[in-house]
């Protein structure tokens, strides 16, 4: 594999670790906003409820005021307690019946139901949302996202791929020229070193043997 596919395979599976981890953490995000939602729209129901309990006189909830608390656009199930006896239950028809029991001052999740519950003196009201909505939003999100992250992931990387070739360029033309003027000596080849000078004192004896003599006679 050359260095510039892998140069590009590691910029791609960088930029796709970093988009796949903002893309969970946005996911997440977007569903504590819908709790979050869920959970105010949950608060308000028991408020309404509670409220309109004390009003009437058979301190029960009326048909019309259930419909629009419960059948509104976030539905959700109720049950109205007195002393700790189950006296009304309005909403939604098929909810777990062990949510009713449920207790707590605190929204909380349970087999994909969001539930409250709010005392006041002799009354304890608990209400219910079933979160199918939250997590259709989480999946419709995430099914949005991973498509477009992997396209974002291959752009990258195809980017990163001509991109490292331009930056690889003058190596490659580097290497390419020395290659070229590279000097390859034959297989078997001797090398010859040049022959030293004669030495100094050998070269000088004629000399010594001269000065030794009698001098040459002039003509």
């Amino acid at each position: 594999m050359s260095l510039r596919l892998r140069l590009a395979l590691i910029t791609a599976a960088l930029a796709l670790s970093g988009l796949g981890l903002g893309l969970w953490l946005s996911s997440l995000f977007l569903v504590r906003l819908a709790l979050a939602e869920v959970d105010h729209a949950l608060k308000l129901q028991a408020k309404v409820l509670l409220e309109t309990v004390r009003e009437e006189p058979d301190h029960l909830v009326p048909p019309e005021v259930e419909q629009e608390v419960l059948a509104g656009e976030l539905p959700g199930a109720a049950w109205l307690y007195r002393k700790g006896e189950l006296v009304w239950s309005g909403g939604l028809s098929a909810p777990p019946l062990f949510l009713r029991s449920v207790q707590g001052k605190t929204p909380q999740s349970l087999a994909g139901w969001r539930i409250y519950t709010l005392e006041s003196q002799e009354y304890r009201l608990v209400v219910a949302q079933p979160l199918g909505v939250v997590e259709h939003l989480a999946l419709l999100y995430l099914r949005l996202g991973l498509p477009l992250l992997f396209l974002v992931g291959v752009v990258t990387g195809v980017l990163a791929y001509f991109l490292a070739g331009l930056a690889l360029s003058p190596l490659r033309r580097l290497a390419d020229g020395a290659m070229r003027f590279q000097v390859v000596e034959p297989p078997g080849a001797v090398t010859r070193w040049p022959a030293l000078p004669r030495p100094l004192p050998s070269s000088c004896a004629p000399l010594r043997r001269n000065e030794s003599g009698s001098r040459p006679s002039w003509p």
